[in-house]
């Protein structure tokens, strides 16, 4: 656009605002925003990694929220003033967004014979939707390119104020090839990519999704499916829904993948994450589960963690000293073996010694 300004390189500027303008601040002191956050698991994964002020941004509130969510209608102009102010504070270090993908889906383009398909309104050739489309598939097509304008507009503002952010989308996605997605990319041709699978992280469905961001760790979450393994199927369910929507929440997995990342960058950039958190990282993932996993009857991660170690044990036998069960044998399922269903999975506690 002629006359529009010059937008800095994101990660550079980004680079420079931490490490001059917070260095040696905590990590506790920031916050992350994930907008349409759904029921929120990778603000609750950020959040365990010490993040505590995040949250998240979306116009429904679901009924299993697994962190804080801000009900805000990003079709309304005066909402996405407020989401930009939040973007434009110095203690906002990263955005994620997600947005809906229903139209943009090419999972439309399969009919087949003997069953109700879902309309087609979205094809190479019409990207922004076809031609002739109207009543409620018209006004559905028309939110979601609405959506897609504020979502780059949302990407602008991060930029400009030095901010993290990615944006999410299923790796063939029509989304990215509408109009707002490519005037995007021709204005910041250096942003990066990063694609992989979900059942990489923790999925049971081969589901291709592609990041775009400036974030240069983020480049290393690339995995793609080696075909070693089942895949749960796609199409309809039981139910007579559609299990595409039962992909549309993050794996726990891929939750934890994102903040783990996310808090290496940030210390690689100058903002001081505690000890503590990095062994939560590595060391107590079974610990972090039960955190971003919200499960009332169990606590925060501790300081140190329970066990000095994680073991299976067999299922018929008495428990070693100082041990606890932590898993019944597993009720089978794919990938599941003979021994699976025969084991348990026990912790050995430290002695008072060792804390």
């Amino acid at each position: 656009m002629a006359g529009a300004p010059i937008l800095p390189d994101s990660t550079d500027a980004f680079r420079s605002k931490s490490k001059t303008q917070s260095p040696g601040r905590p990590l506790h002191e920031f916050y992350c925003i994930e907008i349409y956050a759904g029921t929120g698991r990778l603000t609750a994964a950020i959040r365990a990694m010490g993040m505590k002020n995040s949250f998240g941004v979306d116009c429904k509130l679901p009924s299993q929220l697994r962190s804080p969510i801000i009900k805000y209608d990003l079709l309304k102009p005066s909402h996405v003033k407020l989401v930009q102010d939040l973007i434009a504070s110095p203690q906002c270090l990263y955005v994620h967004l997600a947005p809906p993908c229903g139209t943009s889906s090419r999972a439309r383009l399969i009919q087949r014979r003997g069953r109700w398909n879902p309309p087609i309104v979205r094809t190479d050739a019409h990207p922004d939707g076809i031609p002739n489309l109207d009543g409620t598939l018209k006004a559905r097509v028309d939110a979601a390119n609405a959506l897609y304008q504020v979502t780059c507009d949302l990407i602008k503002c991060c930029i400009k104020h030095n901010t993290y952010f990615s944006v999410e989308n299923p790796g063939r996605s029509f989304m990215w090839q509408t109009t707002p997605f490519v005037a995007l990319m021709q204005e910041l041709p250096t942003l990066q990519e990063v694609s992989f699978h979900h059942c990489r992280y923790g999925s049971s469905r081969r589901k291709l999704t592609k990041l775009l961001h400036n974030i240069p760790a983020f480049a290393t979450l690339e995995a793609f499916c080696q075909n070693d393994h089942e895949h749960e199927p796609w199409g309809q369910n039981a139910d007579g829904g559609w299990r595409t929507a039962e992909e549309t929440a993050y794996p726990w997995d891929l939750c934890r993948a994102l903040a783990a990342k996310l808090i290496t960058q940030l210390s690689e950039d100058g903002i001081t994450c505690t000890p503590p958190v990095f062994a939560l990282q590595e060391a107590n993932l079974q610990t972090l589960r039960a955190s971003t996993d919200i499960q009332p009857r169990k606590n925060l991660p501790p300081m140190v963690s329970e066990f000095t170690h994680i073991m299976p044990h067999p299922a018929n036998q008495a428990l070693p000293a100082q041990a606890r069960k932590l898993s019944t044998p597993s009720p089978g399922g794919i990938g599941a073996s003979a021994s699976d269903r025969q084991s348990i999975t026990i912790g050995i506690h430290r002695s008072p010694d060792e804390l």
